[in-house]
């Protein structure tokens, strides 16, 4: 086990104990703790955690032992803020396409969050949309996932995830991103500001749709309405011209009718010939003189 201490910029001194192991591990953990603490700004000042857990598996059974089973096969970290502990899987022997520095700062904003609001209960979707937003996980390739559901009208509601540790993968990566987009969303609607009241009104005591209007004016039924109206709208045009396969067989299939059009116009351009070689090759008989 390892102990030890790090200033970050916003806030006071942490510990952090586990089983991280490696210097150069435990020095990139403090980073991506201090980045986190950076992102959240006026949200996390003040109020984040003393002590901090991390322990990393090296195999499957380490890892569900670990997270007593709670997780799907799909997991790659995991954050219990009752106990304020982190548990990721060890990128040495597992590869699942993120890097190590992403998860832990996505799991170390799911601690901040919960440390800065400590009796709050909060929608699953806004969890995991802010600990997307203050890990800076979001990659482009998110976009892709996103605008194929709008495009086929496959779109999960919002309060669907909470039943995310159910999901396949390919829907688990669709909900969370969905979830980081409508953080997004309100923070363009309503600002930095408007999220800072939000949290001001769940500290309080406040339930989530009852802080979200007042930190908004806003029904929170109605603003989800809002947001997945904006998300089919703004991903139409991502789906036909940004995702590259789709657009490539959309380009095939245009050129394909084209050809086919031009085939058919050909076609009758010669059938035409054909009848008028055919009536200037009748005899009519001699003319009259």
């Amino acid at each position: 086990m390892w102990l030890g201490l790090f200033g970050c910029r916003m806030c006071s001194a942490i510990t952090i104990t586990g089983n991280i192991g490696e210097k150069k591990i435990i020095g990139k953990t403090m980073k991506w703790a201090d980045d986190v603490a950076v992102s959240g700004g006026e949200i996390f000042s003040s109020c984040l955690p003393e002590t901090i857990e991390v322990d990393i598996a090296n195999t499957n059974d380490e890892f569900h032992q670990l997270t007593a089973g709670h997780l799907p096969d799909w997991g790659i970290g995991a954050a219990d803020p009752s106990a304020m502990r982190i548990v990721i899987k060890n990128p040495d022997y597992f590869n699942y396409g993120q890097e190590m520095g992403e998860v832990m700062r996505h799991e170390l904003a799911h601690l901040y969050l919960q440390s800065c609001c400590p009796n709050c209960r909060w929608p699953r979707w806004f969890h995991e949309g802010c600990a997307m937003l203050f890990s800076g996980e979001w990659r482009i390739g998110r976009d892709i996932t996103v605008a194929r559901a709008a495009a086929f009208s496959k779109l999960p509601l919002l309060r669907e995830l909470e039943s995310v540790n159910n999901f396949s993968q390919s829907k688990a990566d669709l909900s969370y991103s969905m979830s980081f987009l409508a953080v997004r969303y309100y923070i363009d609607k309503f600002g930095r500001a408007g999220l800072g009241e939000l949290f001001e009104g769940m500290r309080s005591g406040r339930s989530f749709p009852t802080a979200f209007y007042d930190a908004t004016g806003w029904d929170l039924g109605l603003w989800e309405a809002d947001f997945k109206r904006y998300l089919k709208k703004r991903y139409f045009f991502i789906f036909w011209f940004g995702d590259w396969p789709v657009l490539w067989s959309a380009m095939v299939s245009f050129f394909i009718i084209i050809y086919v059009l031009k085939r058919r116009q050909m076609r009758r351009i010669k059938e035409e010939w054909e009848q008028i070689e055919n009536i200037d090759s009748i005899d009519h008989g001699p003319t009259s003189t």
